[in-house]
Order: structure tokens, then sequence, then C-alpha cells
């Protein structure tokens, strides 16, 4: 079960598939509502869209808790959630 931060758009999304396609479940955890819901819709029923600002701890929070209430377990956590700029 990977918990995937930043998993709805760009190399998140490309790292969400190759995980789906290995056959593990992926919890997509990103801030964009519509991406996410439809991410985890393209993946499957198996796996999980949570919306979520990484910036705010207790979304953060909650979202490990759905996680865990869903699955029972984290096996990893990609941190792939951020912005770049120069």
């Amino acid at each position: 079960m990977i918990f995937l931060t930043g998993g709805s758009v760009g190399i998140g999304w490309d790292c969400a598939k190759a995980y789906a396609a290995e056959g593990a479940k992926v919890v997509i955890v990103a801030s964009g509502k519509e991406a996410v819901a439809k991410a985890a819709a393209e993946l499957g029923a198996k796996h999980l869209g949570l919306h979520c600002d990484m910036s705010l701890d207790e979304q953060v929070k909650t979202a490990v808790k759905k996680t865990l209430a869903r699955y029972g377990r984290l096996d990893a956590v990609h941190n792939n959630a951020g912005i770049a700029t120069p």
C-alpha cells in the first residue's frame, strides 16, 4: 500500500500508474479535488483518492487516518508533493 502525495498529475501520476501496474494499492493524496477523484477513478476501486493540503498538519493526519482505516497499514510513503520556484 503506497501513500503517494502529489500523485494526481505529472510525475506523481506516472508513479501512481506504475505502482498500480505492479499490483500495489495506491492512495493518491493531493490538493486538487477534481484531479484526485479522476486519478483514483482511473486507477480503479481498490485505490483511494484523498483531497489534502500537505501544508496543513490536520489534513495530513486525517488523510493518514483514512488510509489506515481502509487498508490497515502503510507499506510506503512516496512524498512527491511540492512546488518548485526559481
